[in-house]
């Protein structure tokens, strides 16, 4: 069980022997402790002194101490008693005198409820003397409410306190989660959740750009996961959580929370995952994803190819409707063959892709052979984003030559590999593996209609 927490200002830590003296002299405090009902410093007795020799032994409590990264001084205390049978968590906090009203407990308090909560707790309670009036404010602020109220004696005194009960549940918890626009900071502080092993090499694509369809889940304000969303018809969700935060019914309710968001006219969402993460398939599957298809991401890190010259250039306008055809047409025969699309059909041309392909004509390529038109092809970035030849033109070599002169083109922009995806079943895969590409990963890709009730705006 992770026992270091982490905010923006806050090291949270379990208590050392090093730490007990700061921690009586908060709680036995006449000012400091005043609300607690540790008694006054001159009347505490021995189980004190036995408290500082046995702090470090766990005993039901797991007591904290919160530091400030900045300064590396001790800001205060905090403890969280969980009840494993009721999964009632109960916590405790104390800000030592120096740092007061400069937020300090409103973080240590945030620690404590993702701490509880990514543990199993299904409700936590704090019990506060209604005279403190700060500490009722920031329990309110963070969305507590008062379950119940009670009394309780301040130790080795006559002196009695009443004192609100305060809760707040899972559920409340859940319904603070929000999916908002990554802030340039965000990408900073969430690197260290994003495992590049796991995570799909789309969504590393877009979360390294930065891309505006990176979005942060939030709870409680704090980020616990991420989305990858794309509008249109055939919407695009893609769903990271921090591990700290899996398998607590959070990536669910940001799915939802997503697909609540597509547009009125999105008639379908997809989402992806790799085939050896047991989890991701778990995940998709509960939330009504089915596999469509998959794809096998090879990579070539070779040195460059020796070739003839080549009648390869870029392409034009003017090519579009032989190149489209050719495109379309292979395509659909691929799939086709891979078993895996069954309802396929000839991809149609339009203006609007004909306009797109000309306004990213420098990414796309036509190999022509005696003045025909035998071969197109795609690049984004370091990735062969598709290659074409035509069907007439099969078993003639060039499309051995044509993706020799795509990684040439890859590698001389400066980009150390080049990358692919073959669907699952492309007979192209054993040209790919007699290149020299290696298999990486296989993603799976996942699909569900869905029902879009409304329309807004993430």
């Amino acid at each position: 069980m992770n026992t270091i927490l982490e905010t923006s200002r806050l090291t949270i830590k379990r208590t050392k022997r090093e730490d007990a003296e700061f921690c009586l002299d908060i709680w036995l405090d006449d000012e400091m402790g005043r609300y607690l009902a540790d008694p006054p410093k001159d009347l505490a007795g021995d189980i004190y002194k036995e408290w500082k020799e046995t702090v470090e032994i766990y005993d039901g409590c797991y007591y904290f101490v919160a530091v400030c990264k900045e300064t590396n001084e001790r800001v205060g205390t905090c403890s969280v008693v969980p009840n494993l049978e009721s999964q009632v968590w109960d916590l405790g906090y104390c800000v030592h005198r120096h740092f007061w009203r400069k937020g300090y407990a409103t973080e240590m308090i945030l620690a404590l409820i993702h701490f509880s909560i990514q543990n199993g707790a299904m409700k936590i309670t704090a019990s506060v003397a209604k005279d403190n009036k700060p500490s009722c404010s920031v329990l309110h602020k963070l969305g507590f409410i008062v379950e119940d109220e009670g009394v309780f004696k301040k130790g080795g005194t006559d002196i009695y306190y009443d004192k609100n009960i305060y809760a707040l549940t899972r559920d409340m918890v859940m319904d603070s989660l929000a999916i908002e626009p990554m802030k340039e900071l965000d990408f900073d502080v969430t690197t260290h959740f994003v495992d590049e092993a796991e995570a799909d090499a789309d969504f590393l694509v877009s979360y390294n750009k930065k891309s505006s369809d990176v979005h942060a889940i939030r709870l409680k304000g704090r980020i616990v996961g991420l989305a990858q969303v794309e509008m249109g018809q055939d919407a695009y969700v893609y769903i990271y959580m921090d591990k700290a935060y899996r398998r607590l019914g959070i990536g669910s309710k940001a799915l939802k929370c997503c697909e609540g968001k597509l547009p009125r006219e999105a008639f379908r969402s997809s989402t992806c995952y790799r085939d050896d993460h047991q989890y991701a398939r778990a995940f998709a599957r509960k939330n009504g994803y089915h596999r469509k298809f998959a794809s096998t991401i090879m990579r070539y890190e070779g040195p460059l190819f020796t070739l003839p010259d080549l009648d390869i250039r870029e392409y034009q306008d003017e090519d579009y409707d032989e190149t489209h055809s050719l495109y379309a047409v292979a395509f659909h025969n691929m799939r086709v063959s891979t078993g895996d699309f069954p309802d396929s059909e000839v991809e149609k041309p339009s203006d609007d892709m004909r306009a797109f392909w000309t306004k990213t004509s420098s990414d796309r390529f036509v190999y022509r052979h005696d003045g025909e038109i035998v071969g197109y092809a795609h690049l984004v970035g370091h990735e062969i984003s598709s290659v074409s030849i035509g069907s007439k033109d099969h078993g003639k070599g060039y499309g051995t030559y044509f993706v020799k002169y795509l990684c040439n083109t890859i590698l001389k922009a400066g980009h150390p590999w080049v990358e692919l995806y073959c669907v699952v079943g492309n007979k192209a895969k054993r040209w790919y593996d007699a290149l020299g590409f290696k298999e990486l990963s296989t993603v799976e890709f996942a699909v569900k209609s869905i029902d879009c009730a409304a329309s807004s705006e993430i």
